[in-house]
This record gives structure tokens, C-alpha cells and sequence, in this order.
């Protein structure tokens, strides 16, 4: 998820993931001894909790999305932005010794907080404009890990800005497993301050994780960023924190995405949306 969310980057019904997802993956205290042999305070067990949960091991395309809602937050108070259904496929590479890239290809699109409709552009309570949201055209991108997270180097317009990455804590409870996988960017361009904290939560089944046989377990994701205006919001000498909460699953099949997504996926890009795989060989 990235800067504005990728990958990496609202995926389906808010209230009823978010019911879902509180009862099935409330994070419990650190420090009990797990069940199964899965122990957290091992970085091999969290990047092999991450690592399945969040993409896969083998190297089918596989789906995941996320739906919530865009803020800003300014002198301590939330203005709602709009809401966002996000999707991205991706297919792993596997390179050994704890290795892998991931092929990705996103596309957000956005809703009207009050009326559920697709917009392209919002009035921004901040500053009174009505400003163009930012769209992202879909390319598929490489993202490198290894044992430890991401390796691969800030590309583009973050090439500049220094990166930290962690996987973890993690957490196994109840049969569940959780794993949080963070990525920050820290600099600035073009002179103003730039800070991207994506912070990403993955929950699945325990024995899934720990079981050779199952590959690609499904999971649930919770997706939160804390991050420095984009210049595109026109935000000028306001201070604030553009801010997001999304909640969402890892799927198998475009019919498994949100019926948005699936409806302006194949409306606006037919190509991805029905050939993921001939996108993401690598």
C-alpha cells in the first residue's frame, strides 16, 4: 500500500468488514507462549506469517481488497474526504532463502460520503476548492522482500526519501494469527517536508499459516496512513495529516472483489480486469 495506497493501497462493505473483522481478529497482549509452535518473537515465524497472509507463497494471481475512507485532520479534528474501494492483483516470485518479489497492478476508486456515488473530484472542506482527486493510472510494479521486509529502493518521486520497513509484532490467539507489516518514508521534495506512514494488519488462520501444504491461505487486512498533504490536494500553508482506515480480505477471484470494483475495473480498464495474468508475468 502506498502513498495514496497501492496495492500498495476502501475494498467492500465498511460496517459489515468492520464487525467482521473486530470479532475475528481483536489483538490480544503480547507475550503468551503461542499454540502450534508458532512464536512471535521469531523473525522467521512473522516473515513466514506476513509473507502468507499479506501475498503468498506460490505464485497463482491472487486478489485483495480494501474499502474505507479518506480524512483530513486538522487541528485535531477528522474531515471525511471521501470513500475508497481499492484492488490490486499479484502474482510472487519465489527466490529462495526467504526472497520474493511481488508483481502487483492496483486501482482505487472513489465514492461520495454521502451519497455512495463514484466522483473524480470533491469539495475540500479545508480549504473550500473543489480539487481533482489524484488517479494513479495502473502499471504493474515490482516490490522486492527479504527476510526482514521490503529491500527493493523508493522509486519515482519518492526515489529521494529514506525508507524504514518491519514486520511485526505478531500475535497468535485463538486459533488466529496477526501480523502487522509498516512502511515509512521520511524526507522532503521540492523543499516541503515529506512523511508516508502506511501501516498494514494482517490476520488469517493459525494452522494455515504453519502448514506447508496450504500456500495462499485466505486473510483479512486492516490498513491504516498517517501521511503529509500530496501536492495535488492543493492543501498550501495548511497543516494536517492526510489520513485513512480501511479494512478488507485477500481473495481468489475477480468475482470475489467488491461488485464496484469488479463493475468500474471492467468499465474503465477490460484488459486488466480479465487477463490479470498476462499483466503480471514478470
Amino acid at each position: 500500500m502506498g502513498y495514496g495506497i497501492l496495492t500498495t493501497i476502501a475494498r467492500r462493505g465498511v460496517m459489515r468488514a468492520a464487525g467482521g473483522f473486530l470479532a475475528a481478529c481483536a489483538i490480544p497482549a503480547h507475550g503468551h507462549a503461542a499454540p502450534l509452535g508458532f512464536d512471535p518473537g521469531l523473525a522467521a515465524d512473522r516473515a513466514l506469517a506476513f509473507r502468507k497472509l499479506a501475498w503468498s507463497m506460490d505464485d497463482k494471481v491472487t486478489y485483495s481488497w480494501l474499502r474505507g475512507r479518506r480524512y483530513g485532520l486538522h487541528q485535531g479534528k477528522l474531515y471525511p474526504f471521501w470513500d475508497m474501494v481499492v484492488g490490486t492483483m499479484f502474482r510472487v516470485t519465489d527466490h529462495g532463502e526467504g526472497r520474493y518479489d511481488v508483481i502487483a497492478i492496483g486501482a482505487s476508486f472513489y465514492t461520495d460520503v454521502q451519497t455512495g456515488r463514484m466522483i473524480e473530484s470533491f469539495d475540500n472542506p479545508l480549504t473550500g476548492k473543489r480539487v481533482k482527486i489524484g488517479f494513479f493510472p495502473p502499471v504493474p510494479q515490482t516490490i522486492s522482500y527479504g527476510p526482514a521486509g521490503r529491500i527493493d529502493p523508493p522509486k519515482g518521486v519518492l526515489a529521494g526519501l529514506a525508507r524504514t520497513v518491519a514486520i511485526g509484532p505478531a500475535w497468535a490467539e485463538g486459533g488466529e494469527v496477526f501480523v502487522m507489516g509498516d512502511t515509512m518514508l521520511h524526507g522532503a521534495l521540492n523543499d516541503r517536508p515529506v512523511h508516508v506512514n502506511d501501516l498494514d494488519t494482517y490476520c488469517g488462520n493459525l494452522r494455515d499459516v504453519l502448514d506447508p501444504a496450504q500456500k495462499n491461505p485466505p486473510a483479512r487486512m486492516m490498513f491504516n496512513d498517517l501521511n503529509t498533504w500530496p501536492p495535488w490536494l492543493e492543501m498550501g500553508d495548511i497543516e494536517g495529516t492526510y489520513f485513512s482506515r480501511a479494512l478488507g480480505r485477500k481473495v481468489f477471484a475477480l468475482a470475489d472483489m467488491p461488485a464496484l470494483w469488479q463493475v468500474e475495473m471492467t468499465r474503465r480498464l477490460p484488459q486488466i480486469a480479465h487477463d490479470p495474468a498476462g499483466l503480471l508475468k514478470g
